[in-house]
């Protein structure tokens, strides 16, 4: 295998639309298990943004960029809450499936869904306090990348936040050996191994970001971007 270039012209299998819809659902519903074996989204909310929630009387606006199914919305709003802060969350994808089985979960009011990109809302003039966005980045055909981080940038008030994969042989080798066991009847594991070769190095993502963005490493396994305002 291959791993020294980006493998950008992979398809994932879920990003077909005539793909088996059962197993599409499924793979909605496991990267909530996915999501939750990998540590990082709970440290990132530790470290980076519980610090941006200072007033308790505030509602604080977060965006999910590509939230899938939606859990790390859900997530954020329970930890915010235990904290004693309050959120109004929007999760955004440019996959209408993705917000069809969002839709069907049973979702606080202060979570919403809405099938449109990050594009249509910079250009809108829309803006949150806190951005973030979780495995998107390498499904973003390069020539874009640049104008997505852009509007990604401009969207964030206090902080932006992108996690995404790292193109590494023992990243995908693990990977590969534990979702075969872990994730069955879903698009997990092919698409998963599939990302890792459609992702970036750390050294080819600080080549790629403007100045407004860090990139440091996330174990295990992925890159953390941060704009901070």
């Amino acid at each position: 295998m291959n791993l020294f270039r980006r493998a950008s012209d992979l398809r994932e299998r879920m990003d077909d639309p005539d793909c088996d819809p059962g197993l599409l659902r499924n793979t909605y519903r496991q990267f909530d298990r996915l999501n939750r074996l990998l540590p990082g989204w709970h440290g990132i909310y530790r470290s980076l943004i519980r610090p941006r929630l200072t007033d308790p009387r505030r509602r604080y606006r977060v965006l999910d960029i590509g939230c899938g199914g939606g859990g790390l919305l859900r997530d954020l709003y329970k930890w915010a809450g235990r904290d004693g802060y309050k959120l109004s969350l929007l999760g955004i994808d440019e996959d209408p499936r993705a917000i069809a089985f969002a839709a069907m979960g049973s979702w606080p009011e202060e979570i919403s869904f809405v099938h449109t990109g990050s594009e249509s809302l910079a250009q809108s003039g829309e803006s949150f306090d806190i951005v973030v966005c979780n495995h998107v980045l390498h499904h973003i055909p390069e020539k874009k990348v640049s104008s997505f981080l852009n509007d990604t940038e401009s969207l964030a008030q206090s902080i932006a936040v992108i996690s995404d994969p790292i193109r590494s042989r023992c990243g995908y080798a693990l990977f590969g050996c534990a979702a075969s066991i872990l994730f069955r009847r879903s698009f997990i594991r092919e698409d998963g191994l599939l990302s890792i070769r459609r992702s970036y190095t750390l050294a080819e993502l600080r080549d790629t970001v403007s100045s407004a963005w860090r990139v440091r490493p996330l174990p295990p396994f992925r890159a953390l971007l941060l704009c901070e305002k």
